[in-house]
């Protein structure tokens, strides 16, 4: 995959693998809400090169747009994602969603269900109660990589993220702490590759979007998002639409362990694909970025028929 000139839309911004409008295209949206279109490319490049691939930042997530006063709701991303695929020329468009994009694109194709040709979903986040966590992998995984992390937490960024969710603070004070990119590394079965920590320099994790899901649903048990399940809403997906999902048990996938989120997804979707893997954590297509495309184009391949018409087939 080319990675082209990263593209302005309005308040979103999206990175174009600039095959043209003739290709068939897979629209990327990155975990979180928060992690930006980095946590995904290079990672991408091993999908068919007869896929144009585009990833996109959201509103309040990654390189989004930071405005005040903006929508971060499904129901505002959902406007926003089909103003993208209007912008790539495509009337369809398989959509791939990493934890928390896993929902928005299962919101995304209830709300436009001809618009989407394919669905796949990585390490999806079912529910985003800490119900949905593994604390005990979590701790085993943060004594093993940085053991000091609870104590920062604790000491130096707690006090400002809830600061920031009760408009005490400034979320920039929040999404610049080192510290966020110190955890993420608790979440890859084994260390990270450099080129993951070079296309990380610099990143900031935005997480005023993040207040909106799972920020909520952990602090307010009365918010909407602390009742919503992803399954629940599956389960109103057509039932001629592709799915794939592909998920983890290791330890390092401790914030969308299968147990609680892929395997009742996949129930609750009964055409689904369910893949689980070993050995891996929430970044599968990072740790083993050949066996992925290997697995997504095998999925991609068996959905389009000659003539480019998408089937269960």
């Amino acid at each position: 995959m080319r990675v082209g000139d990263e593209v302005r839309f309005s308040h979103v911004e999206f990175a174009d693998s600039g095959l043209g409008t003739s290709a068939r295209t897979v629209v990327a949206i990155p975990s979180g809400p928060g992690f930006s279109h980095r946590t995904l490319n290079p990672w991408l490049g091993g999908l068919p090169a007869s896929f144009r691939v585009a990833t996109i930042d959201f509103p309040g997530s990654g390189h989004g747009s930071l405005a005040d006063g903006l929508d971060y709701s499904f129901a505002s991303y959902v406007e926003d994602l089909d103003a993208v695929r209007r912008a790539l020329g495509q009337a369809r468009v398989c959509v791939l969603g990493h934890g928390w994009g896993a929902a928005m694109a299962v919101e995304y194709t209830l709300a436009r269900p001809d618009a989407v040709e394919a669905l796949i979903l990585i390490n999806p986040l079912r529910i985003f109660t800490g119900e949905g966590q593994d604390g005990e992998a979590q701790a085993r995984m943060i004594a093993r990589v940085r053991p000091t992390l609870i104590a920062e937490w604790t000491q130096d960024v707690a006090p400002t993220f809830q600061a920031a969710l009760t408009g005490e603070a400034h979320w920039d004070a929040v999404e610049t702490n080192p510290w966020w990119g110190r955890m993420i590394e608790t979440q890859f079965a084994a260390p990270p590759p450099r080129a993951w920590h070079e296309a990380m320099q610099g990143e900031s994790w935005r997480l005023r979007a993040y207040a909106t899901y799972k920020g909520a649903a952990m602090s307010d048990s009365a918010s909407a998002m602390a009742h919503y399940d992803l399954a629940e809403r599956a389960g109103s997906l057509r039932r001629d639409l592709p799915v794939l999902i592909l998920s983890s048990h290791h330890d390092a996938n401790y914030v969308a362990p299968a147990a609680r989120h892929a395997v009742p997804l996949a129930q609750a979707v009964p055409q689904a694909e369910l893949v689980q893997w070993e050995g891996v954590g929430h970044f599968p297509f990072v740790e083993r970025q050949g066996e992925f495309a290997d697995a997504v184009e095998g999925f991609l391949r068996d959905c389009v028929k000659p003539g480019g018409v998408m089937s269960n087939a």
